[in-house]
């Protein structure tokens, strides 16, 4: 995998240009140039903006590289305690687990209102209705398409078991 020092690297000299002609347009230092791009030093985030403008990047995808190899090179030093900090800090960002952190955030968030094509939000009560109408003395509930899993949760007083057929980890906690 190319690291974000080597990418500023060949983008530089893709576009013909020597260090002191960044330096011309940038104000950042030859010197400091030179260590980002030999894996020295990580630029600041404001050296990452100057260099994604005069190098015509998407600045968006620049700086999620350059985080990356900032995240990756801390979790690196601490080998196989910082690639368990790495799984925790992404359960905590996408599932709100250890919610402590993002307590705030999640408290408020209705999960299973996010909307798609085809959700079947609108029609819960005419599902569950037609469900319990149509079945009798039973006490296990799969939704086959889960989505949004807002059939799996309506469902969830009347059954004793859900089981959805969903990898979307939010699913399972809903």
């Amino acid at each position: 995998m190319r690291t974000f020092n080597l990418f500023l690297k060949e983008t530089r000299k893709s576009l013909n240009l020597q260090l002191h002609e960044v330096y011309n347009k940038t104000k950042i230092e030859v010197s400091v140039l030179s260590k980002i791009e030999n894996g020295k030093r990580h630029p600041t985030e404001k050296q990452l903006l100057k260099l994604a403008e005069l190098y015509n990047c998407n600045k968006e995808k620049l700086y999620v590289h350059w985080l990356s190899d900032k995240l990756a090179l801390e979790a690196k030093k601490h080998g196989n305690l910082g690639l368990e900090a790495l799984n925790l800090a992404e359960e905590k960002i996408r599932y709100g687990k250890s919610s402590a952190l993002m307590s705030d955030f999640y408290q408020n968030l209705n999960i299973e209102s996010r909307r798609y094509i085809g959700s079947k939000a609108k029609l819960t009560d005419w599902i569950i209705t037609t469900i319990k109408k149509e079945t009798k003395n039973v006490k296990s509930f799969v939704d086959i398409f889960a989505g949004t899993a807002s059939i799996s949760k309506a469902a969830s007083p009347y059954f004793e078991e859900i089981i959805i057929n969903d990898i979307l980890h939010a699913n399972n906690i809903i």
